[in-house]
C-alpha cells in the first residue's frame, strides 16, 4: 500500500519524487509546503511532520527522487 494512503509514523521510510527543491543532499530536513510537496522551507500548513533525506538518487523513469525518513 502506498504510504500516502495510510498514516505515517515516526521512523517510517518512504521513496518519492514529490519534492519541491532543486538541490537536496543527505541530511536535509523537509516539511510539507503550501502546495503539498516536501520542501526545505515551512509553509503555512507545515504542521509537525518533518522528514529527513536519507538518500538522493534517480527514479527508474529518470526523474529525481529521494528516500526520506519521518523524524517528527
Amino acid at each position: 500500500m502506498v504510504p500516502r494512503c495510510l498514516k505515517t509514523d515516526v521512523m517510517d521510510l518512504m521513496t518519492l519524487n514529490t519534492i519541491n527543491e532543486e538541490e537536496l543532499s543527505v541530511g536535509d530536513t523537509l516539511v510539507v509546503g503550501d502546495d503539498g510537496y516536501l520542501t526545505k522551507t515551512a509553509g503555512t500548513n507545515a504542521g509537525d511532520m518533518k522528514w529527513l533525506v536519507v538518500k538522493v538518487y534517480t527514479m527508474p523513469d529518470n526523474q529525481p527522487g529521494v528516500k526520506v525518513q519521518r523524524i517528527q
